[in-house]
């Protein structure tokens, strides 16, 4: 007799030679996790010899067949029950098995480890495992990366809900991926690299993440560098990937990189390796102003991403951030946010050349305040732009 729907069914399936499939799915109500258990045929049933399916369409089997051999070709009726009484499934899942001896699924979406799944199947188990993290539009651009950097296949096959043949290397790195997102880690992280304006840059927890304003101020000083020459210091680099991408871009121009992070120059080092750029790194803290002779002077340019989000805006940021980038590149004192904008400042009035340029990403709530500050250190020129989200986020002045 069959197992009730709301029991786990610890039954195995023994396949071997050909291939066998099953086509189950994810059900509505109470049942959604109890349908993705398997109810199989009894330990009289052997090995089928061509495929067979079990399908459904709204409450109501469609159709249900099978090409057991021999004396066993009669479908199991202990099956035929457990899907009559059963609710309306959701979503197909489809499992394909080609070990000898399968064990039963494990509970949740995914099939063991030894099973090839259905595209289906790895995007309903995402979109079930992200859906409180992540909003919708972010869980898809996820879902293609995973797709295309871990599978090796083309995102397109996720929207067609083409079957997918995974080997069990390629699925085990796939779910250790998706549990560490459900786990809040980015995935830039997961994946150890990610892309800024054409370069592939390694991250790791080290550093913070490039972010897209970051690529920004990037294109706003190269389009007024028109320039190949240029002379240029990268203040608290992290990853590189301002001075790298300056570099990439500026086939002669001289660029620097300054961290007081060991861990995030040698994460530097290694990107500027990997993208045959040539950047000079420097460990240095900017606030030490003893430091600061030792620092290239004449130059065209002077950049920073410094910390610049203050102690009381943690509560309004999300756990992926919070929990896994380094404090000491995001947050500054709530009474004192603009530390290290007035000693790159006070740097910049030392090292530009006359008529040299400052610039600097910025949080959104201090617009006017480094409007002031700037024009209180002499500079002119100030001019504060916003990112693509419509927020105060850049801001270049001239020492003149």
């Amino acid at each position: 007799s069959p197992l009730p729907a709301s029991e786990p069914c610890r039954q195995s399936f023994l396949a071997k030679k050909s291939l066998s499939c099953i086509a189950i799915s994810a059900f509505s109500g109470k049942h959604a996790l109890d349908a993705l258990q398997f109810l199989l045929p009894d330990e009289k049933t052997r090995c089928p010899r061509r495929e067979f399916g079990i399908f459904f369409k709204k409450s109501t089997i469609c159709s249900v067949d099978s090409a057991f051999s021999g004396k066993y070709a009669q479908f199991p009726p202990g099956i035929r029950l457990f899907l009559e009484n059963t609710h309306c499934p959701r979503r197909f899942l489809c499992f394909l098995t080609k070990k000898r001896t399968v064990a039963g699924p494990q509970q949740g979406f995914f099939p063991p480890k030894s099973y090839l799944c259905a595209m289906q199947t790895i995007k309903s188990y995402t979109n079930n495992r992200l859906a409180g993290l992540y909003p919708p539009a972010e869980r898809q651009a996820l879902l293609r990366i995973l797709a295309e950097d871990i599978c090796r296949i083309p995102f397109y096959k996720i929207l067609m809900d083409e079957p997918l043949d995974l080997s069990p290397d390629v699925e085990t790195r796939l779910r250790d991926a998706i549990d560490r997102l459900a786990g809040g880690e980015p995935i830039q992280y997961i994946l150890g690299e990610t892309d800024f304006r054409g370069l592939k840059l390694r991250v790791a927890p080290g550093v913070l993440i490039p972010r897209p304003e970051t690529a920004e101020l990037v294109g706003w000083i190269l389009d007024d560098f028109p320039s190949e020459t240029l002379r240029v210091l990268d203040v608290g680099t992290g990853s590189g990937c301002i001075a790298l991408a300056l570099a990439g871009e500026k086939a002669e121009a001289e660029v620097w990189g300054l961290d007081i992070s060991p861990a995030a120059l040698g994460i530097a080092r290694e990107n500027g390796e990997s993208n045959r750029l040539n950047v000079r790194w420097i460990e240095a803290d900017i606030l030490d102003e003893g430091g600061w002779e030792r620092l290239p002077d004449a130059l065209d340019c002077i950049v920073s991403n410094p910390p610049y989000v203050m102690e009381k805006e943690r509560a309004g940021m999300r756990p992926n951030v919070l929990e896994h980038e380094p404090a000491l590149a995001l947050f500054v004192p709530d009474d004192d946010p603009l530390r290290y904008y007035r000693a790159i400042a006070r740097l910049a009035r030392w090292k530009l050349r006359t008529g040299g340029w400052l610039y600097f990403e910025i949080n959104e709530q201090c617009g006017e305040a480094m409007r002031r500050q700037l024009g209180d250190e002499g500079f002119a020129g100030i001019t504060l732009r916003q990112d693509g989200f419509g927020k105060d986020r850049m801001i270049k002045a001239q020492w003149i």
